[in-house]
């Protein structure tokens, strides 16, 4: 058995969670003390999702390039880590191109029984937050 969960963004909701990410320097990518700001987005390749993505950090340094589909990932897993949104550390992370946007999906494999009934400590996932397993069902 296993669970899905899965949020989309629209083209638009991307940008924000791309430049978000640029901002906070995470994933290894921008400036971690300088605000990004998006002038053009296209995707370069849509199986594997793959972002071209040009703008400039509030320090002036100009950025084009590249965002593969794993850097996508680190920007939904920064927004939802700053909502406090539960994510399981063991799923497999993925992201789709859907009409108007993507979807990042996260699958949970191999729960043995249940989800419904089965609490915490019967799974096999490690969730980022603390107190995030409580509400699971």
């Amino acid at each position: 058995m296993f669970e899905v969960r899965r949020m989309r963004a629209t083209d638009e909701e991307l940008q924000g969670l791309v430049g978000r990410l640029m901002s906070s320097g995470f994933g290894g990518l921008g400036d971690e003390a300088s605000k990004f700001t998006i002038f053009d987005m296209n995707y370069a390749s849509e199986s594997p999702v793959k972002l071209k993505v040009s703008g400039q950090f509030a320090n002036g340094k100009q950025y084009t390039d590249h965002i593969a589909a794993d850097q996508i990932i680190a920007a939904f897993i920064l927004f939802c880590e700053e909502g406090r949104i539960p994510i399981c550390r063991e799923s497999e992370k993925t992201i789709v191109r859907i009409t108007g946007g993507v979807a990042f999906d996260m699958v949970i494999r191999n729960l043995s029984i249940d989800p419904a009934k089965q609490t915490p400590e019967q799974s096999e996932c490690t969730f980022v937050h603390e107190g995030c397993t409580e509400n699971t069902a």
